[in-house]
């Protein structure tokens, strides 16, 4: 008796419901599209989706992809882009790779999809736009000393001896001097992250809002 053929089921992605998948997939084919030139590395790719989103919120009170960021000390980090990114690389969206770029193995993503624009609204779009117009010749160290300069990142810095923190809030993208972060501004928001008495008044404020 002839035996059967497994079929093997493709994993479906397992997202909380408040994340918008198909705005999350399409953020990210977006920046492969219109700015994968050899920065564009992974390190490089969660930047610009925290930069996308807190950029957003700030302006209108909600996110793109209503993801969690985490506090690291490289920089924000959106807590569901791996399982996004496994699950586009799964099914033939994105084809990932490895290549060594400035002595350092980055990985790299190239799109098998194109991006559909429709999914998102104009404002949405004149922020992915804009996001990348700024970021697009940033390797990962410039956009990672951006990333330090932004005060969402700068105030939810964990206390001493810890090396992760918890979730970057989005109101704190409220606090900020501009919607993208400046040099002129670096000198202003260490000395405001240095103060007892505004960190104060943003966790009391928070707890308000709350």
């Amino acid at each position: 008796m002839a035996k059967k053929k497994r079929t093997s089921r493709r994993k479906a992605i397992n997202l909380p419901s408040y994340i918008n998948k198909d705005k999350y997939i399409h953020s990210i084919l977006f920046f492969l599209e219109k700015i994968n030139n050899q920065y564009l590395g992974k390190t490089k790719l969660m930047k610009l989706l925290y930069f996308l989103d807190f950029g957003f919120y700030e302006n209108t009170g909600k996110s793109i992809t209503n993801d969690k960021y985490v506090w690291y000390p490289h920089g924000p980090y959106p807590s569901r882009a791996d399982a996004v990114l496994d699950y586009m690389n799964r099914e033939l969206i994105i084809t990932v790779s490895r290549k060594k770029f400035d002595s350092k193995w980055q990985e790299r993503y190239l799109a098998n999809r194109k991006f559909d624009i429709t999914l998102f609204s104009s404002n949405e779009m004149r922020e992915l736009e804009r996001v990348a117009a700024y970021f697009e010749n940033y390797n990962t160290r410039e956009i990672e000393d951006e990333a330090h300069r932004d005060i969402p990142w700068i105030l939810s810095k964990p206390d001493a001896g810890k090396n992760v923190g918890g979730y970057i809030d989005y109101e704190l993208a409220l606090y900020r001097h501009n919607s993208l972060p400046s040099e002129e501004d670096e000198k202003e928001t260490e000395l405001l992250s240095k103060s007892r008495k505004f960190r104060e008044l943003v966790e009391r404020t928070l707890k308000e809002t709350q």
